[in-house]
């Protein structure tokens, strides 16, 4: 669809954290307000304001447990009315998506390492990242 995109990131931590996170992350950004939230669920709905090149955009997000104990978070953002969305979906789920990142990694405690390419968490002095196998500096 032209009014549609679609966007996922894995990050390392737990979903409960990903999810206060990401609340924490949306609240901040000035042009977004959470319309649904469901912790349990790790559903989270955000609505944007209407601008000169959209009506508003719905943005529902899903976060779901990984088997290595990280998060899979599953951005949409979908125009609220028109045909064509000129960027404005792939610039929302980008906003959010490296908001959330840099929020997460601020949380992270100093002494934390991750792979640069794929964000696994490091532990010990690993010189290649357990999950892409990419090496890593020291």
């Amino acid at each position: 669809m032209f009014n549609e995109q679609t966007g996922t990131i894995e990050f390392p931590q737990p979903r409960n954290i990903v999810f206060d996170a990401l609340i924490h992350t949306v609240a901040r950004l000035p042009k977004f307000s959470i319309s649904f939230a469901d912790p349990l669920g790790g559903r989270v709905t955000v609505k944007s304001g209407m601008t000169l090149l959209s009506w508003g955009e719905t943005i529902p997000m899903t976060l779901h447990d990984t088997p290595s104990g990280g998060t899979l978070v599953r951005i949409v953002s979908a125009l609220n009315f028109g045909l064509v969305d000129w960027g404005k979906n792939r610039q929302n789920i980008e906003v959010i998506m490296n908001n959330l990142a840099l929020n997460l990694r601020a949380q992270a405690p100093a002494a934390a390492r991750f792979c640069t390419h794929c964000g696994q968490a490091l532990t010990g002095p690993a010189r290649f990242c357990p999950q892409c196998g990419q090496g890593v500096s020291a």
